[in-house]
């Protein structure tokens, strides 16, 4: 069989900022001999709300490995969607890309109409490609490992999918079709491959260096996906974080629409219950996503 991590030409590896990801960047970088061809790219989306050890993680793969990635964010220039080029100096921490994704459209992303996967990493990435690079068609390695198979048959499933999703734009409701970006091809090396979570975990504890994350901390800080409990857990080591979250939900303020989640608190009752102010009720405890994933819900574009 051939190597899964040999990509084709005309291929990017959608490094997350996560260690499942990292490792296959890895395994990618030792089936061509350490050095990827010019044809090979590493690209990073950044949101402008991932954790300060996350984008650490990226850089110093990057020096590490001596691998080029390319830093990305959306941008709205222009009445357009748009992206532009950054680094680890420059990228967002106070979610820019984020909220101006949120503006384009005024109302927030839910685990229905999840925009901030699409728009930050999915399209964003695209755009780059055809606009940037020059490539009409290109293959997409994404970080599903072979215990993953769940999230790996919903996304096969969204490439030759004909259906389309609701979404409230400018007040007026849209059907949008659901599929992948143009001109796009995923791949699953880490699935073909036969990779686990426990080879992961192996992989970066014999590693020279790691991410300075646990498992359920996540790369989005205070992703709404997360469970509650997750959520609490996360607000009580590190209050501070709740702000933004706070910020965005009173700045879009349209009932259901000016919420991340209908079926929870909000995030400044969140920060109530992590900090003893407020009780939180029983159900908010009750998480799924105990499989060592960041979330409840399983399909965020971050893979790890």
């Amino acid at each position: 069989m051939m190597n899964p991590f040999l990509l084709p030409p005309r291929s990017v590896i959608s490094f997350s900022g996560g260690r499942t990801s990292g490792l296959m960047l890895r395994r990618v970088l030792d089936a061509f001999g350490g050095t990827l061809p010019e044809d090979r790219r590493v690209i990073f989306c950044n949101t402008g709300k991932e954790r300060e050890e996350t984008l650490e993680f990226i850089d110093r793969c990057s020096r590490w490995w001596d691998v080029p990635i390319t830093w990305l964010e959306y941008r709205r220039e222009h009445d357009r969607h748009w992206f532009t080029e950054v680094d680890f100096e420059r990228a967002s921490r106070n979610g820019q890309p984020f909220i101006e994704a949120i503006l384009a459209r005024n109302y927030l992303p839910n685990p229905v109409a999840r925009f901030c996967t699409v728009e930050l990493k999915m399209m964003t990435l695209n755009r780059y490609m055809h606009d940037a690079i020059g490539w009409g068609m290109y293959t997409n390695a994404v970080g599903l490992r072979t215990d993953e198979a769940r999230r790996v048959a919903k996304a096969i499933g969204r490439v030759n999918t004909d259906q389309y999703i609701e979404l409230f734009v400018g007040g007026k409701k849209r059907k949008i079709k659901s599929g992948r970006p143009t001109g796009e091809t995923v791949a699953f090396p880490l699935f073909t491959a036969g990779v686990t979570l426990d080879d992961v975990t192996t992989f970066w504890e014999r590693n020279d260096f790691d991410l300075e994350l646990t498992s359920d901390q996540g790369n989005c800080d205070l992703c709404f996906l997360k469970g509650a409990a997750k959520i609490i857990k996360i607000i009580r080591e590190k209050p501070e974080l709740a702000n933004w979250w706070i910020n965005v939900e009173e700045l879009i303020d349209k009932g259901d629409k000016g919420v991340f989640r209908s079926d929870r608190p909000g995030y400044r009752e969140l920060q109530m219950i992590a900090t003893d102010k407020q009780d939180g009720p029983g159900w908010l405890w009750a998480d799924k996503g105990n499989d060592g994933s960041c979330g409840e819900i399983d399909e965020c574009r971050c893979t790890d």
